[in-house]
C-alpha cells in the first residue's frame, strides 16, 4: 500500500513538472512571438510602401539594407526548418542566432535601416516635386495688404510640405495631396506672375510698405506695369 501510494505521488510530481515545463515552453513561445510583431508589423508596412514607390518611379536606394535582408532569410528559413523538427529549438539561446537575428529585429535594426532608406527617397522625390520655399519674397508680397492673404497661403501650404516630408505617406491620398499642393501653389504664384519677379519691383514693394515709403524715381515703367498687371494701380498712394 505504502508503494503504491508512492508511486501515485511520484506519477503526480512527475506530471506537475510536465506541465511545468509545457507551461515555460509555451512563454518562451509568446516572447518569440512578441518580439517578431514589432518589426513584421513594420516590415509589411514599409514593403508596401516600396511597392508604392515604384509605380510613382520613386527609387528607393537599399544597398545598405541587403546583406542583412540576405542573413535574415537564410536564418529564418533555418528556424523555420528546426522548428518543425523539435518546436524547442526556437528557444535556445545561441549566440550566434541570438546577436545576428533577434537583436537585430529585437530592437529593430533592420526595420529602422528600410525606413531611413525610404524616408530618403521619399524627401526627394518631395523636394523635386515642390519648388523651394522663397520666403524673402514672400515676406515682401505680404508687406502688400491685396497680396497678403495669397502669400500667407503659399506660406502655410510649404508649411504642410514640410510637415508631410518628414514621415512616411501611410495611402495613395498622401501622394494626391502633395499633387493638390503642388498646383495650389502654382495657381497662387500664377497671380504675381510667377515666383520671379523684377528687383525694382521687390524694391519698390519693400519701400513702399516701409515707414519712409517709396521715393517718386522707384516707379518705374516695370513697376508701374506690374503693379498695372495685377490691379495693384489703386492700392499705391504718393504722399509728401
Amino acid at each position: 500500500m505504502l508503494i503504491e501510494d508512492a508511486e501515485r505521488v511520484a506519477e503526480k510530481i512527475n506530471e506537475l513538472e510536465r506541465k511545468r515545463e509545457i507551461a515555460k515552453s509555451i512563454k518562451g513561445y509568446q516572447t518569440r512571438a512578441e518580439k517578431l510583431e514589432t518589426p513584421s508589423n513594420l516590415l509589411k508596412i514599409y514593403s508596401a510602401a516600396i511597392t508604392e514607390f515604384q509605380k510613382l518611379g520613386i527609387v528607393v536606394d537599399l544597398k545598405d539594407c541587403s546583406p542583412t535582408a540576405h542573413m535574415l532569410k537564410a536564418h529564418v528559413i533555418q528556424i523555420e526548418s528546426d522548428f518543425e523538427t523539435e518546436p524547442q529549438n526556437i528557444l535556445e539561446s545561441d549566440e550566434k542566432l541570438r546577436h545576428q537575428f533577434w537583436e537585430l529585429l529585437e530592437v529593430n535594426k533592420f526595420p529602422n535601416t528600410v525606413k531611413s532608406a525610404l524616408l530618403k527617397a521619399w524627401r526627394q522625390y518631395v523636394d523635386k516635386l515642390i519648388p523651394t520655399r522663397k520666403t524673402d519674397l514672400l515676406d515682401t508680397l505680404a508687406l502688400v495688404p491685396a497680396l497678403k492673404s495669397d502669400a500667407y497661403q503659399i506660406h502655410q501650404l510649404y508649411d504642410e510640405v514640410n510637415q508631410r516630408r518628414q514621415r512616411l505617406p501611410q495611402t495613395s491620398s498622401d501622394f494626391e495631396r502633395l499633387q493638390t499642393i503642388r498646383k495650389k501653389l502654382a495657381e497662387l504664384w500664377q497671380r504675381f506672375g510667377g515666383d520671379v519677379i523684377p528687383e525694382e519691383v521687390l524694391k519698390f514693394l519693400r519701400s513702399a510698405s516701409s515707414q519712409n515709403g517709396a521715393r517718386l524715381v522707384q516707379l518705374t515703367p516695370t513697376v508701374q506695369d506690374w503693379l498695372k498687371e495685377h490691379n495693384l494701380e489703386q492700392s499705391v498712394r504718393l504722399v509728401f
